[in-house]
Formats: structure tokens, sequence, C-alpha cells
């Protein structure tokens, strides 16, 4: 299953063809910092089923200011992003987060995934201080 920013940019979605002949792999990474980059904008969309998958969700939800303690803030976050690749990022398989930190106000999540067979390994950076995300490949 093509992601939702192909799904949504392809004018023709009834055809099987792949009218995509650039490198793959640069698409997929120009997507990726596109929903890493991307914030949903209503919480309250997250209780909807179908919804929550749409377009209105698209993004990470990086509201956890009002989480007090540091590790449970870590969990929420990992959730949040397993959550955000399984809904937009289907060409990704077997997932899995590696949360380290090395700075009290730096989260790193260092994901590995595979893309057709192929490993990739990316890093989400959480800063806590400004309340952000940075992507880094």
């Amino acid at each position: 299953m093509p992601s939702l920013l192909l799904r949504l940019s392809d004018n023709n979605p009834q055809a099987e063809e792949d009218y995509r002949t650039e490198d793959k792999s640069t698409w997929l990474l120009s997507e990726l910092k596109m929903l890493f980059s991307s914030r949903s904008r209503f919480s309250s969309i997250e209780t909807l089923p179908l919804v929550n998958a749409s377009v209105l969700n698209y993004g990470i939800n990086e509201s956890v200011s009002q989480i007090q303690e540091a590790d449970h803030r870590k969990t929420v976050i990992e959730e949040r992003i397993k959550k955000t690749l399984h809904r937009f990022e289907p060409r990704l398989s077997e997932v899995t987060i590696i949360t380290k930190t090395n700075n009290p106000s730096n989260v790193i999540f260092e994901i590995n995934a595979l893309y057709n067979t192929l490993p990739m390994k990316f890093e989400l950076v959480w800063d806590d201080c400004t309340g952000k995300f940075y992507f880094d490949e």
C-alpha cells in the first residue's frame, strides 16, 4: 500500500502502474521528513476510527508538556512515533525503536525498519527544552 502522500498526489488512483520513476528511497526519506515535521492539529481526532488515520491527523502529536515524569514522556512519544509510522508509512515493516538519552534535554529515538527487505535506520530527536522533534536521517 502506498503512503498517504503518494495516494494524495496520484492523479489516477485506479491505475495500477507505478507512475514514479525516481529512486523510491529518495521519495521515502523526503516523505519521512514531511511526516516527522508535520503535527496533528486536533487531539480529539485520535479517538475517532478511520478519521484518526486520515489527513486530518497527519503527523505526530507533540503535546507532551503536561507529562511531568521524563520516563513516562519518553514512552508516550515512542508510542506516538510507532502509531504515526503504522498509520502513514505502510512501506516500512518490522519497525523497532531504541530510545537513547545522552543529554537530559535531548532524547534520541533510533528507528530501525525494513523497506522492501532493505534495512533502514534513522533518528528522530526530541528536544525536551523546546518541545520539538528534529529529523536526522
